[in-house]
């Protein structure tokens, strides 16, 4: 999906809702024609929304006090953590990095996104043959039932 500012995601689940809303009428509709059936739905969709209409208001406040409240919780984690941290710079420098991405997704990179070299899975069984040939060299005694790290990577 694509980034764009401003814009909410939807779980795509809202016409399914309507149509749970719509069900009770189902068999009624069976017997009519289509021009019944139509005025009929229509009427039932008219209904969902005039509901929908008169609860935005009590919902839309709901969900702002919680979005208030949960700003305040963020902002006072927020500012813990900076306070923590041991350069008191480092947090502006990684706010400007992420306003320079916000104004500029396309040309920039995230600073969400963690530039981390792993080492190849060819590197870390080379790693622990040596390891294993070192054990071997040293007389040690593996007991019986038990695997090497090795062993246990190629399962």
């Amino acid at each position: 999906m694509t980034i764009q500012p401003w814009v909410g995601r939807t779980d795509g689940e809202g016409i399914e809702r309507i149509w749970a809303f719509v069900c009770g009428c189902a068999a009624s509709t069976k017997e009519m024609g289509p021009g019944s059936r139509h005025n009929i739905l229509d009427d039932q969709f008219h209904y969902h929304n005039w509901c929908k209409f008169i609860a935005m208001g009590i919902s839309l406040t709901k969900k702002r006090m919680r979005a208030q409240q949960e700003l305040k919780c963020q902002m006072e984690v927020h500012l813990v953590f900076t306070n923590c941290l041991p350069n008191g710079d480092l947090a502006q420098k990684w706010m400007d990095k992420v306003t320079a991405w916000k104004n500029d997704m396309d040309g920039s990179v995230s600073s969400y996104m963690m530039e981390v070299e792993h080492e190849t899975e060819a590197v870390m069984l080379h790693q622990l043959q040596e390891e294993e040939r070192q054990e071997a060299g040293w007389n040690h005694v593996r007991p019986p039932n038990t695997l090497a790290p090795l062993q246990i990577l190629l399962l």
